[in-house]
């Protein structure tokens, strides 16, 4: 009798090894899919914390490519400053300015920076100094608050003295342990361009960049090229405003191109897109995965419980009781499982570090 059972028993294992070991494959797989889904969600959580120095909950963005419509730089000024004053009377505007070069636009290191007497300057990430020209209310409008001196206002114009205000690295990095307010900065003029605020940093082109330094100065005090859009800081749900505001930018003349109105918090999104993608894929696929090893466990111990009735048959005739039997079974589909787990936490750690690059945080 017993020689009946071990014959069984052996016969049985000879069948449904290549089945457990294909389940150890799944359970292996399912572990690298779902770590890799934990590796994403945490660096888009991590890149979603970041302080961009910019409100992306409230503004909004209006571009109109201008230039392509044959306009001057003039001309395309001039209608920028006119959708400004148009726009601000909107109800649910709390503010709006123009600039030549915005976040997530793009921008140009056109002016030299020197600090007189400062002629071994630390060098600047990226190789200069990035310029824009911006019109007053632009720290409030964008939520890149001053967090020393002031922003610009009207009396900073063409006759007025020049003004410039820079961000917090760049006053880390040319002022040391200083208030750089009320200090000069030499842009290629004689005369001294005064530093009447510090702006908080704010990214330019992505959310995870290294942060470049970044100089402000009033329009009509230097020609850094025309402006390229508004911002617009509402009340509410901007996208209610989206439709007013585009209405307003178009009213001015017949023949101009289609105004782009979006949310600046779109804008960001773009760049951290390739993290939420990786975060859905990894998710998706691991959550499938985990589902086909849940089920290929339940049915391959299904197979093996009822391939192996005469064996458990036979060891319940000799003494065996339930819990044996149940033991009997489970631990084989346990052991199988733990295999997978081992192999995919291997596999997890291989695939973290080869997508090291690909993360955040």
């Amino acid at each position: 009798m017993v020689g009946a059972v071990r014959a069984e028993a052996g016969a049985g294992a000879r069948r449904w090894g290549l089945r457990m070991g294909l389940l150890a494959i799944q359970v292996a797989l399912t572990v690298v899919l779902l770590a890799g889904a934990g590796l994403f969600i945490r660096s888009l959580r991590n890149v979603r914390a970041l302080d961009l120095g910019l409100d992306t909950q409230h503004v909004l963005m209006g571009t109109m490519d201008l230039a392509a419509a044959g306009r001057s730089p003039q001309e395309i000024n001039q209608l920028y400053l006119t959708m400004v004053d148009r726009i601000a009377h909107l109800p649910g505007v709390e503010r709006v300015a123009a600039a030549t070069a915005g976040p997530f636009g793009g921008a140009m290191a056109v002016l030299p920076v020197r600090v007189p007497g400062g002629d071994s300057l630390p060098k600047a990430k990226g190789g200069a100094v990035y310029d824009s020209q911006v019109t007053p209310g632009y720290f409030e409008a964008t939520g890149t608050g001053i967090v020393r001196g002031r922003g610009f206002t009207p009396a900073d114009d063409a006759t007025g003295a020049k003004v410039a205000v820079i961000d917090q690295s760049m006053a880390r990095l040319y002022f040391p342990g200083e208030n750089p307010v009320g200090k000069c900065l030499d842009l290629g003029k004689p005369q001294c361009v005064e530093i009447v605020g510090v702006a908080k940093d704010a990214v330019q082109f992505s959310a995870v960049e290294n942060h470049y330094l970044h100089l402000y100065v009033p329009p009509g005090q230097w020609d850094l090229g025309p402006i390229t859009g508004l911002f617009v800081k509402v009340k509410g749900n901007p996208a209610a405003m989206i439709g007013p505001i585009r209405r307003t930018m178009q009213a001015l003349a017949p023949d101009l191109p289609y105004a782009n109105v979006t949310p600046l918090g779109d804008r960001v999104d773009r760049t951290v897109r390739p993290w939420r993608l990786g975060a859905t894929l990894f998710s998706v696929f691991g959550a499938l995965a985990l589902v086909v090893a849940a089920l290929g466990l339940y049915g391959i111990l299904s197979h093996a419980v009822t391939r192996r009735t005469r064996e458990i048959g036979l060891r319940m005739a000799l003494g065996a009781d339930e819990a044996t039997v149940l033991r009997l079974v489970v631990r084989e589909g346990l052991l199988t499982t733990c295999l997978g787990l081992a192999v995919g936490l291997a596999g997890a750690y291989a695939a973290g570090r080869a997508v090291a690059a690909l993360l955040y945080g």
